[in-house]
């Protein structure tokens, strides 16, 4: 059984841009399935037929099945029929075998900048001016972003407060966060 209507994303920050807007429509469909290998079955044939559709419009060359992260419905990993064109906001990768995930999903182990560099002294800092973006940090420091710390700070919706440290140059994956959130808390956050 599947619906196709009109959704709203209320999302406190919403990614801009023509294809990521707060309305959309959205087709959700619902498995009746006497069995999980009746249900792969299917599915199977679902998402041939969606790749027909791109191929019908010409996009089908362009366009990969990628695992992304299943949302706040779900605790598994879903798909996503992604086309690369100059203007999308979703970042692909692409191993050489073809498989094809979304970012958000990316696990992997950050480069080793300094991994040859001898350990540098430390030094006290008596006061620092506001500075409120890593890349300014940087620049006041004269210091790559690489070799420096940055925390963010989180608070859920019970109040209880987190945060998480990493390396200056690298983002906060806030869809694994949320994974981990709702594993040990059970909660939504949003940072603080």
């Amino acid at each position: 059984m599947y619906h196709i209507q009109k959704k709203f994303r209320n999302e406190k920050r919403a990614k801009s841009g023509l294809l990521r807007g707060r309305e959309f429509h959205m087709k959700d469909a619902y498995s009746f399935h006497k069995d999980v290998k009746d249900f792969e079955k299917f599915y199977e044939e679902v998402k041939e037929v969606y790749m027909r559709v791109f191929a019908r419009l010409g996009l089908g060359a362009d366009t990969v099945i990628a695992d992304a992260d299943g949302g706040a419905i779900s605790d598994k990993n879903s798909h996503e029929f992604q086309t690369f064109l100059d203007i999308g906001e979703d970042t692909i990768v692409q191993d050489s075998s073809g498989y094809s995930y979304n970012l958000e999903l990316a696990s992997g182990v950050a480069d080793e900048k300094n991994i040859d560099d001898a350990e540098e002294k430390m030094e006290l800092i008596d006061s620092v001016p506001e500075i409120v973006t890593m890349e300014k940090m940087a620049s006041y420091f004269k210091s790559p972003l690489w070799k420096m710390l940055k925390t963010v700070v989180y608070k859920t919706e019970s109040g209880k407060y987190f945060s998480i440290v990493l390396r200056g140059d690298l983002d906060v994956n806030e869809i694994k966060v949320r994974k981990f959130v709702q594993k040990k808390y059970g909660e939504n956050f949003e940072q603080a």
